[in-house]
């Protein structure tokens, strides 16, 4: 794999070129698979895969795929269509009785592999998930998702959620008599030779799996964010290694066995252009409008990217355990300098892009606003035991005092008792940070309705 540019081949440069990425982003691991069919796959790893113990990112540590994981979820689909269980075609009510209502019954499983169902990002937390009972069960995610709101439109438009792949995920489950996770290691995993490949987070660990990682108050950690998805959207942890597998067979370079669909280039031309099968399907002018397949993946934690130019015969994965949001950028530099483009210089990534910036925000507006309303609480005290103000409940300040203390009570309530979406799936120091903004936010609301309530006297 031999590309021009001053001297070096092309596994120096990016070796070089990863290694100024992680330097500026302060990103602890990064493992890079480079396929291009005809010469030897390159598969790299560097730094650290858990930065509080110092152990080498190697390119057999399985690293949370994240998003990357919904591609694979479609290759399970295209098997059970294979096996004449189901048509891409079909009402995924015919499958899922509980989903027979309403719109529900015009949306077929294209439409869910095409992000088309009507689903939105707000229903993803419809499903329980950062050990929530029934965070795991895809009966209950059904069960949930049934009552879901779908957004119609004629044609139906394309709207990005995580629970269409979940639904993929409990359809393959119903359809095929297996847990989930059993019918991907045995009908998907196996047939492309993924060797450490898992959706068992046990078993990760026993393969010395990644840490996630996080900016946490300013410096980077170990993340404890308990969430990594569901079933179906994401899940999938994997190594490099075997990330350069799975690209060799999206590439026709290694037949998969056992019956899983055959992948070329009949398969690439019937992708439609936009999103389908797991995949951003565009032709893309930083590759000369040549034709890419590409995914992300964002956890709290980790970030990986796989790009794949099929026309072109190459593709490379980038799996790092830090959110830094470099994964793509590095993938996409890296298969365009395997066709003489030169490498982009390496970027730092935006601090307002980080979730911890936004939490130091959080935590300064939080004690700008406590210190406002114990201000304002101590001068409304003083005036009152002073005879400066007086109680004037008229009905206009009835009413502007009451449209307050609701604000304030339906913030709190909104954030502690019924969050739409649960706290455990924040970032680290955004979950640590917003329970003190929203409860200043309430206080102060409220002392400035009380204030209301005793307005100034006139002298």
């Amino acid at each position: 794999m031999q590309v021009a540019s001053g001297g070096l081949d092309a596994s120096d440069r990016i070796d070089r070129y990863v290694e100024s990425e992680m330097q500026l982003n302060a990103i602890p691991g990064v493992a890079v698979a480079v396929v291009e069919v005809g010469a030897d796959p390159l598969v790299r790893a560097y730094g650290s895969r858990n930065i509080s113990e110092q152990d080498p990112m190697t390119v057999d540590t399985p690293t949370e795929l994240a998003s990357v994981s919904k591609s694979l979820t479609a290759l399970a689909v295209l098997e059970v269509e294979a096996s004449g269980d189901v048509s891409l075609d079909a009402g995924i009510s015919a499958v899922l009785p509980e989903l027979n209502s309403g719109d529900w019954q015009s949306v077929t499983v294209r439409d869910l592999l095409r992000h088309r169902s009507g689903l939105r990002r707000e229903h993803d937390f419809l499903v329980p998930c950062c050990g929530l009972p029934g965070d795991l069960d895809l009966e209950v995610a059904v069960e949930r998702l049934a009552g879901a709101n779908l957004a119609a439109s004629m044609p139906p438009r394309f709207s990005y959620a995580n629970s269409n792949f979940v639904l993929l995920a409990a359809i393959v489950e119903r359809l095929s008599g297996l847990t989930f996770p059993r019918f991907m290691q045995e009908r998907v995993f196996a047939p492309l030779e993924l060797q450490k490949t898992t959706l068992d987070g046990r078993q990760a660990h026993e393969w010395n799996a990644s840490a996630r990682h996080e900016w946490q108050w300013a410096q980077v950690r170990v993340s404890r964010a308990p969430f990594v998805g569901w079933y179906g959207s994401s899940r999938v942890k994997a190594t490099a290694s075997d990330m350069g597998r799975y690209l060799a067979a999206m590439l026709g370079d290694a037949g998969p066995a056992n019956g899983l669909p055959t992948l070329g280039p009949e398969w690439w031309a019937g992708l439609e252009p936009g999103y389908d099968l797991g995949w951003f399907v565009e032709e893309a002018d930083w590759l000369d409008g040549g034709l890419v397949l590409e995914h992300s993946g964002d956890i709290w934690g980790a970030n990986t990217a796989i790009v794949i130019a099929p026309r072109h015969r190459t593709g490379v994965a980038v799996l790092t355990n830090l959110d830094a949001g470099r994964a793509q950028p590095i993938a996409r530099s890296i298969l365009a300098s395997l066709h003489g483009a030169p490498l982009v210089s390496p970027m730092r990534a935006e601090p307002l892009a980080r979730p911890d910036t936004w939490a130091i925000t959080f935590v300064l507006g939080g004690v700008l606003l406590l210190g406002w309303a114990i201000a304002l609480a101590c001068i409304l005290t003083r005036q009152l035991r002073n005879g400066r103000r007086r109680w004037s409940a008229g009905p206009a300040r009835i009413i502007r005092s009451a449209i307050l203390c609701g604000l304030g009570l339906w913030l709190a309530d909104y954030f502690f008792w019924r969050p739409d979406m649960p706290r455990e799936t924040l970032p680290t120091t955004v979950g640590q940070a917003l329970p003190g903004l929203v409860a200043a936010t309430s206080g102060l609301l409220f002392v400035v309705a009380a204030a209301g309530l005793f307005p100034k006297s006139k002298r």
